[in-house]
């Protein structure tokens, strides 16, 4: 296919033969997702619907790796201002990668992108969708705005708890617990831990959720690549889209802060002994080098 005539008009053509099962067997999937992508982002907005239902084909023909390449230049293009923020919204919505979703959400948020219609806007919108039902990822989505380590998000999240430990959420509730950004915060490990610290009274009921807060406390100590835990929060960022390692967060010595995290696990584990999801979360954060 001549790149060159990718016109709005071109990619909408292309979109609906993908839908309709009538594209060539040798059409670049993931060349045009990006393309639609692209136009999207600089405001053809009348590709949605056909891109919307296009992007299955997408997360099924192309692996994840690839679909994260795509994802980080959307990204880069919406922070300089090349796209509308607002491109990043496609991944949020339609997305079924943990890593992916999250970082959309988390940028969503950390830029505030505000709701085509509606006063909602950054985690605020992010945590609209999520309760519409309008993410197809909803628990990663909750994790890109919890890495946010905010305390004004992270008082919305907790009030979320309760649906988050229904049976039917649980798939949600893994998925949460499951990422962790590289730039671990003290709010983020509080969050878990404190989640469990609230569960201990409900046990053995609320075993599996204390169970799934520990294997996030896991997640997060292998996240942790370097000496040092972050306490401060993203969305304090003086100017949304600069890089990441402008961040004004104060670093805290990992084996201080595990220091403070070790003796509340500890102290959990005599309320609930027959858990290897706790004994995992003490060994973690035990072993600093």
């Amino acid at each position: 296919m001549d790149t060159n005539e990718w016109t709005p008009e071109r990619v909408l053509s292309e979109l609906q033969a993908h839908n309709t099962g009538s594209a060539s067997n040798d059409s670049d999937v993931a060349s045009l997702a990006s393309r639609a992508l692209f136009l999207l982002g600089r405001g053809h907005t009348d590709l949605e619907p056909d891109f919307t239902a296009f992007y299955p084909a997408f997360t099924q023909r192309v692996e994840a790796g690839a679909r994260r390449q795509v994802f980080e230049r959307m990204r880069e293009h919406a922070r300089s201002g090349l796209l509308r923020r607002d491109v990043l919204l496609h991944f949020l919505r339609l997305e079924v990668d943990r890593g992916i979703v999250a970082e959309a959400a988390f940028d969503i948020a950390r830029i505030g992108v505000p709701a085509h219609e509606g006063e909602a806007h950054g985690a605020d919108y992010v945590l609209e969708l999520v309760v519409t039902g309008s993410v197809a990822n909803a628990g990663a989505a909750l994790a890109g705005l919890l890495a946010l380590a905010c305390d004004d998000v992270n008082a919305k999240l907790r009030l979320l708890r309760p649906a988050l430990a229904l049976c039917e959420a649980d798939a949600a509730l893994a998925e949460m617990a499951r990422h962790a950004r590289d730039h671990v915060h003290a709010a983020t490990v509080e969050f878990w831990l404190e989640w469990m610290e609230s569960l201990v009274g409900s046990l053995p009921s609320a075993q599996r959720v204390f169970d799934r807060a520990a294997d996030a406390l896991v997640v997060l100590r292998q996240a942790i690549g370097g000496q040092v835990v972050y306490d401060g929060s993203w969305v304090a960022q003086p100017a949304p889209g600069t890089a990441e390692d402008a961040m004004s967060a104060r670093e805290l010595p990992l084996g201080r802060f595990a220091a403070s995290v070790t003796p509340r696990l500890a102290a959990l584990a005599t309320a609930a002994p027959e858990s290897p999801s706790l004994r995992r979360a003490l060994a973690a954060w035990l072993l600093v080098h």
